[in-house]
């Protein structure tokens, strides 16, 4: 079997159309052992055997010789006898890693167990591939190649939101931001922080730790990059004007007939 890793994803989704009862799905990439799949039902991992069992392209009990494709059956056998309408099925491939053959130094070649083997390896980096795929990384593009992403350690961060800094390197705060009130000059922001500009009473959202500085309105501040607008109370003021307005515009209109 040759297993091409552009056409090997480990990964197939399946929605359940309404009014309908499913019991058997395609698994279209190969698998060596049952244990291999991870089977989830509406994002809960489903047991095998006591919730699905597997079958070849024919129907038989798999008989994992190399690599196979096949199905997962939801059957009068298991606890679940169907999959209902609405329902979301994903099915995964997790193949172990480890090596199952050693070959000898000398004597004849068991090329079927190399050729497996080599299968397995291919797999293996297919379901890495896919796991990588779903991760926060890096675009290649990104300018700050040689920027650490290593989180903080698990002391540092415990019970505490993850930021980034000016320079996008990963870092922890003890909350999300708060509220600083009315902003003034030579006071220190952290990211989140919120503010009013008193000049607007427009509330803006801090997006960089820096002490503050220059004079208000911010969207003219020195630092007025490092505030993004928040809740425009300003437009809002405005608005309910003149909905008031209009309102009493009518209703005086209706009385004096």
């Amino acid at each position: 079997m040759t297993i091409n890793l552009s056409d090997n994803n480990p990964r197939i989704s399946y929605t359940v159309a309404a009014g309908v009862t499913q019991s058997a799905f395609v698994v279209p990439f190969e698998f060596f052992e049952d244990e291999d799949l991870n089977v989830y039902v509406d994002e809960t991992l489903q047991t095998l055997t006591t919730k699905y069992t597997t079958a070849d392209d024919s129907g038989n009990t798999i008989a994992h010789t190399s690599g196979t494709t096949g199905y997962i059956h939801f059957t009068s056998g298991n606890e679940v006898t169907g999959i209902s309408g609405g329902s979301t099925v994903v099915i995964t491939r997790d193949v172990e890693l480890e090596r199952v053959t050693d070959f000898p130094t000398s004597g004849p070649f068991d090329v079927a167990s190399l050729n497996t083997e080599l299968d397995k390896f291919m797999a293996i980096a297919a379901d890495i591939d896919d796991a990588v795929g779903r991760t926060i990384r890096l675009t290649d593009f990104d300018a700050s190649g040689d920027l650490s992403l290593v989180l903080p350690s698990a002391s540092e961060r415990s019970g505490k939101f993850l930021s980034f800094d000016a320079n996008g390197t990963p870092i922890v705060t003890t909350n999300a931001g708060d509220y600083k009130g009315a902003w003034a000059a030579g006071v220190d922001y952290n990211i989140g922080d919120t503010v009013t500009d008193t000049t607007t009473n427009n509330v803006f959202r801090v997006s960089a730790v820096h002490t503050s500085a220059g004079v208000l309105p911010l969207t003219t501040n020195v630092n007025s990059g490092l505030y993004t607008l928040f809740i425009d109370v300003a437009t809002i003021q405005t608005s309910l004007i003149e909905s008031v307005a209009a309102d009493t515009a009518t209703a005086l209109a209706i009385a004096l007939g």
